[in-house]
Formats: structure tokens, sequence, C-alpha cells
């Protein structure tokens, strides 16, 4: 299915955007120009937090289900409930979008998603019904954000040619997906350290302060990084003003009918 995809993916894809007449490769000027480009720093660190709660998370669902809901079994179908709401949601980021702006949308879905996960850390285990909702809940809220980022960075990138007349877009998107793997490899060790600190012991009776650090690394902790996800896309300045007027100037110096309304 995937290749099939990709392929389709290749065969419909056309090249829309070049770079600016006479703009010669200088990878050391467009790793200034991104370094220096904030709304792309902000969204570098959102990626970052996003992916460390994801990794943290993904460590420890399984023990969640195991040691706190005693039903290892469940976590499976827990993930896949929770996939299933999350792609039910994505074409809100549309509508949401024009109505609100990008980043509008993109910090009160995080903020949401943050409140939704702290709160499911409260169902004692009994209460699986109310946990599996609150899970969609938290995946529903987020949802929106998954188109939107890459879009973000998008416009990050128009940005940095607004500002510098230089156009960078693979350096831009190839950077923020650095981000991502940074996530990982934080929320992955971080995960490792956490279940340590808290006196986890695999293939064992776990204590209360263990199985307590397991529900905080499934919620509270995740959630909070939701939140500080909300809070640094304060600082990402591109609203829709700035983007629509951008993106008039840019098209105007490439010499291109200015974008619909």
């Amino acid at each position: 299915m995937s290749l099939v995809l990709f392929y389709i993916t290749f065969k419909a894809t056309r090249e829309r955007v070049k770079p600016p007449a006479g703009q010669t490769a200088n990878l050391r000027e467009d790793v200034k120009n991104l370094v220096r480009t904030r709304p792309w720093v902000v969204l570098f660190l959102v990626g970052v937090c996003s992916f460390t709660l994801f990794a943290m998370q993904n460590s420890v669902t399984a023990f969640y289900f195991d040691y706190y809901l005693h039903d290892a079994e469940q976590a499976q179908l827990f993930n896949v409930v929770g996939t299933l709401a999350l792609i039910a949601a994505i074409p809100l980021a549309k509508p949401l979008s024009q109505r609100f702006g990008d980043r509008n949308v993109f910090m009160v879905c995080s903020a949401l998603t943050g409140i939704w996960y702290v709160l499911l850390f409260l169902p004692s285990s009994d209460d699986v019904v109310l946990i599996y909702w609150i899970n969609m809940m938290g995946k529903i809220s987020y949802a929106p954000t998954v188109p939107l980022l890459w879009t973000m960075i998008a416009n990050t990138a128009d940005f940095s040619e607004w500002k510098t007349g230089r156009r960078a877009t693979g350096l831009f998107f190839s950077a923020a997906t650095l981000s991502m793997k940074f996530g990982w490899g934080i929320g992955g060790a971080l995960a490792g350290y956490l279940l340590a600190g808290f006196g986890y012991v695999p293939k064992a009776a776990q204590t209360e302060e263990a199985i307590t650090g397991i529900k905080l690394m499934m919620t509270v902790f995740p959630g909070l990084l939701y939140l500080v996800a909300a809070v640094l896309l304060i600082f990402y300045d591109l609203d829709r003003q700035t983007v629509a007027r951008m993106t008039a100037e840019l098209a105007e110096r490439r010499g291109e009918a200015p974008p619909a309304a």
C-alpha cells in the first residue's frame, strides 16, 4: 500500500515554488537564516516537546495497562481507538484554520490536549470506559495540529525568503524533522530514567510508587509538555494577516498572480 501511495504522490506532485532567480547554493548562509527565523525556532521547540511526550507515552502504555489496569491485552485496542479518533478529527484542521488562523488553532488544541491528559490521571483502574473516553478526547483535540504543523513550517520558509531574499525550503523541513528525532530520543531515554527513578522492576510486582510513576508518565507529564508547546506558540508571530501580506509580496516578486482571497 505504501509503495502505491508513494508512487501516486511522486507522479502527482509538481514543483510550484522555485528558488529566487540567481540564487546560488550557500549552506552556511541558509543555516544562519534558519536559526535566525524565530517562527521556525518556535516550531523546532514545539516539535521536540511533542515527540518527547509521544515517545514517553509509547514507552509506558503497555506498563500502564499491565500494572495499573491489570489488562495488558487492551493496550493495542487502546492505541487503535485513539488513532481512529485522531484520523477522524484531522479534517477539522482546514475549517478551523480558515476561521481562526493556524497559530491560534495549534495553540488552543495543544492546550486542550494537555488538559485532557492531565485529567487522565484521575480515573481509577475500574473506570476503563472513562479512560478510553478521555484519551479519545485528547486525540480529537490534538488532531488538527497534525497537518497544521507542516503548513506552519512551510510558512516559516516563506517568511525567511520574504525577509532575506533566499529560499531554503528543503533545509527548513529537514531541520524540523530533526526536532522530531531529538524528541523521540529524549523521550525514550527520559522514560527509562523515570521508570528507574520511580523504582520500576521488570517482570515483578510493582510498588505503589512505581505504579504512580507509570501513571504520571502516561498522563500528567505528557499533558504538561502539551501545555509547554501551547505556551511556546505565543512566540510564533506569523498570524493570518502577516502570512497573507507575505504571500502576496512573494508572488509579486516572482511575477506570479496574487493568491485568491
